[in-house]
């Protein structure tokens, strides 16, 4: 097998593609040392929030280079040091934890050291109490009722409701709870804790908040409008109240929207934001023409307020992908013919598809020039093949897993391919080593559910 490129290696790696362990299995490492390491030493997820970290997979990778001690050292001494980017930390830490759990007496210091020295509502508390139980428990809670007591506050008002549920998880298997709770009868600490959380558990949501949005009416939203020239703080969520609204409340709704003037662009945002979950059900021309004026615009500024111009014509855009009509189809050949958020206009097809479409969305699928417009892509997709399941879409499903960069995504693109009945062997074989632990086991159920069928 000829040498892969460090190029298409680094992709492949910073994607968490299971085909890097596959290599790795039949290669030698040392050409993507630094590749290796960069990725050790920086979460390279897509998306963080939704991916997590790699911490996982890049531990089964460094098993495989053969160089354990030189990627530990570089994690922990890492780890030791000032960073910034919480991400960055979040993954050493995870790495770190697999390292401590394994035995590294060293790791467990470091990771100890370094979240006991952070504020109690970070969420990086939850890897104490994965790693070590109610030990780590134990950690924290010392730690944080010797700070100041707002710090307590912090934690029993946030993050400590998810601690504890991580603690009664484990009951199953290490009768944690329990041993917590024999450890609130001798130690007034850990009491307060449990009573702190469950007191937390036990308080009625803010009802504003909580208020079902299919009891608000639109007289009541309009009260809210007449009072609040501003628009802060709305009593419901616009998308969620619009989804549940009566046919009458929308209706009306929909008629506002359409008289109020050009230079009102905040209030258009909110009651377009009413018709990002239900069908917008009047003439469509005007939403046609909000989105017909996007553009590359960000909807976040450089000074962080938001550019409303720019977030109607992405609610106008979104509200058409529910509705059926030859204009919205117009509006989506448009956009793709002239490669303007074509990302975006190819979810106008769901609804307004005809064949041969997929053959036109398979061409937009060959390239991943702009990672974060290809993940809209996705996106995108998965909305059209929802409505159009068929063979023709395997080119660009293919296409998906092997350009997109979000694992989650990825996911999703495998079971769509099953659905189909179309999940080459070799993808599977790669799915066994994805960084996404969900399409880890779920190859293997597959892959162990084919034999059974053999």
């Amino acid at each position: 097998m000829s040498m892969m490129p460090i190029d298409e290696f680094q992709r492949i790696l910073n994607s968490g593609m299971g085909r890097t362990i596959l290599y790795l299995q039949e290669n030698d490492s040392t050409p993507y040392r630094e590749a290796i390491l960069n990725a050790c030493l920086h979460n390279t997820a897509y998306d963080p929030q939704a991916n997590g970290t790699h911490a996982e997979f890049m531990h089964d990778i460094i098993q495989l280079t053969h160089e354990v001690d030189f990627y530990r050292n570089e994690i922990l001494t890492a780890l030791s040091q000032p960073n910034e980017n919480d991400w960055d930390v979040r993954h050493l830490l995870d790495q770190a934890a697999i390292f401590a759990k394994a035995g590294d007496d060293d790791a467990r210091r470091i990771v100890y050291d370094t979240l006991l020295h952070r504020s109690a509502a970070d969420p990086e508390f939850d890897i104490l109490v994965e790693m070590d139980g109610v030990s780590g428990l134990m950690a924290i809670i010392e730690t944080v009722w010797n700070a100041d007591p707002q710090e307590k506050q912090d934690l029993l008002s946030s993050y400590g409701d998810y601690l504890l549920r991580l603690i009664e998880d484990q009951e199953a298997i290490s009768g944690a709870y329990s041993h917590l709770m024999a450890l609130s009868e001798t130690q007034p600490n850990v009491k307060e804790f449990i009573e702190g959380v469950l007191t937390f558990r036990s308080k009625p949501r803010d009802p504003q908040k909580q208020r079902n949005s299919s009891q608000m009416s639109y007289d009541d939203l309009l009260t809210w409008f007449s009072n609040e020239p501003n628009f802060h703080n709305p009593p419901v969520s616009w998308s969620t109240w619009g989804k549940y609204a009566s046919d009458e409340d929308i209706v009306l709704a929909a008629q506002d929207l359409l008289s109020l003037p050009e230079d009102e662009v905040r209030k258009i945002t909110i009651y377009l934001s009413m018709f990002q979950n239900r069908m917008f059900p009047l003439d469509p021309t005007r939403l046609i023409s909000w989105a017909s004026q996007i553009d590359d615009r960000s909807i976040w500024q450089d000074d962080g307020t938001i550019n409303y111009e720019a977030r109607r014509s992405l609610y106008a855009l979104n509200a058409l992908e529910l509705v059926m009509d030859w204009v919205v189809r117009d509006l989506a050949l448009s956009l793709i013919e002239t490669k303007n958020n074509a990302d975006r206009a190819v979810g106008l097809l769901a609804l307004n598809f005809v064949e041969g479409d997929w053959q036109l969305i398979e061409e937009l699928s060959q390239s991943n020039a702009n990672t974060e417009d290809y993940h809209s892509f996705g996106l995108s997709v998965r909305d059209v093949f929802d409505a159009h399941p068929t063979i023709e879409a395997l080119p660009v499903l293919n296409n998906l897993y092997e350009l997109g960069a979000c694992s989650q995504c990825r996911e999703r693109v495998v079971k769509q391919l099953a659905s189909l009945n179309a999940v080459p062997e070799w993808m599977l074989e790669e799915c066994k080593y994805d960084c996404n632990l969900d399409l880890r086991e779920w190859a293997l159920s597959a892959i162990l559910q084919k034999t059974i069928r053999k």
